[in-house]
């Protein structure tokens, strides 16, 4: 549209124009103000998250050498946003127990990345597509917390978790094996 909101709340341009097809995701006035708050903090809550990632990578990196951390080779000045901390366990069946018994500890995690062509919408035009890396490395992909508001000790109380659910995922597959 070529007239925005404000102006026709204040009685300006009685007439507009669509200059192409699309939807209605104007912010109303609330969240607009929500928004300009928000971005004031943004390069603060980002340097927050980029600091609580570093200390992922040294504490995970030392505990845990044989998970993979994605972003952990990418120099920090050219680092992403760090907007999540994705790790790559060894194997799916790891992740999926790693998720439930973090989540038995009290620690919130989430499953990213999964592949587009693996989305209904996507599988409804085209089923027949197969990207093995993409899907390998989907399955292995587990999200820890990673917020502006968490702490160094949060930080190194999710490492313990980690540790410690491994220690036990490890005891389960020692047990079945040995059963």
């Amino acid at each position: 549209m070529t007239v925005n909101s404000w102006d026709r709340e204040n009685g300006r341009p009685g007439h507009y124009d669509v200059t192409e097809f699309g939807f209605n995701f104007r912010f109303d006035d609330i969240r607009a103000a929500l928004g300009l708050a928000q971005l004031a903090k943004l390069a603060r809550i980002n340097l927050k998250r980029k600091e609580l990632s570093r200390l992922y990578n040294v504490l995970l990196s030392e505990s845990e050498p044989d998970l993979v951390l994605p972003f952990a080779s990418i120099p920090m000045e050219k680092a992403p946003s760090h907007h999540l901390y994705p790790v790559l366990f060894p194997t799916l069946e790891e992740r999926n127990t790693m998720e439930e018994l973090l989540r038995e500890d009290g620690i919130q995690t989430s499953i990213h990345y999964k592949p587009i062509h693996c989305f209904k919408a996507f599988q409804d035009v085209d089923s027949s597509t197969s990207l093995p890396v993409t899907e390998q490395f989907a399955e292995r992909e587990l999200s820890l917390p990673l917020y502006p508001s968490m702490t160094e000790s949060h930080v190194e109380s999710v490492v313990s978790a980690v540790k410690h659910c491994r220690s036990r995922f490890a005891s389960r597959v020692r047990a079945r094996l040995t059963s």
